[in-house]
């Protein structure tokens, strides 16, 4: 897809329960690619990873006001991980209204997670924080009230296991960078002292070290 039609961009604009005044906002934040230049939502979601995050803060400090600062951490984790990120983009089909030459990057989790939070901002920068904050919870809605219990993201909890365990706490070292601007690939290695280093990819730094700290806690931690 290299353009968004007026259907598209309405179809979107429900979803999120935000209609943009400047819809260029909007297609910067979807748009991964655009030939030569480099990908247009990277600055928007340095901007949305913020605003995500305060947003659920917020919200969390306000649905459970009991509830002790470490849980509320958790939760926050938990919430603002690429998995749960994941999730709302696909039940928005947000893969649809992606700007991008490459199918690939429709279906990547990483990339649509970003592009999430591209979006927050987006509105952000387009109205006020009091209008992101009502799309976050149109687009996590039960999330945020969800009873079950919270497990920390991966490595939240491997830095947790890492103290219990009274080991100096893992580190993540970049091996290699390769692939184009809008399509990186990131090498990285997990080290523990004690164990076997481990490595793995990702379309992100983030995205790789996620992956790292879940296949050494499947592996090592029973």
């Amino acid at each position: 897809m290299t353009k968004l039609s007026a259907t598209a961009q309405q179809e979107l604009q429900e979803k999120l329960g935000y209609t943009f005044h400047n819809t260029g906002l909007m297609k910067r934040a979807l748009t991964l690619a655009n030939g030569d230049q480099p990908a247009q939502y990277e600055r928007l979601e340095f901007l949305g990873d913020r605003v995500l995050g305060l947003s659920i803060a917020f919200l969390l400090e306000k649905q459970y006001p009991n509830e002790k600062e470490g849980m509320l951490a958790k939760r926050l984790a938990a919430l603002a991980s690429q998995d749960s990120l994941f999730g709302i983009a696909q039940d928005i089909h947000l893969g649809d209204y992606v700007l991008a030459g490459n199918d690939h990057l429709r279906a990547n989790a990483s990339v649509l997670s970003d592009v999430v939070e591209a979006l927050l901002a987006a509105i952000f920068l387009d109205s006020s924080f009091q209008q992101a904050l009502a799309c976050v919870k149109t687009l996590f809605g039960e999330r945020l009230t969800a009873k079950a219990p919270v497990i920390a993201e991966p490595k939240t909890a491997l830095q947790e296991w890492t103290m219990k365990k009274k080991l100096p706490l893992p580190t993540y070292t970049v091996l290699e960078r390769s692939g184009q601007d809008h399509a990186p690939c990131f090498t990285v290695q997990l080290t523990i002292q004690g164990y076997p280093a481990m490595t793995a990819q990702g379309s992100s730094k983030k995205a790789a070290e996620q992956t790292l700290a879940q296949n050494f806690l499947k592996e090592y931690v029973k």
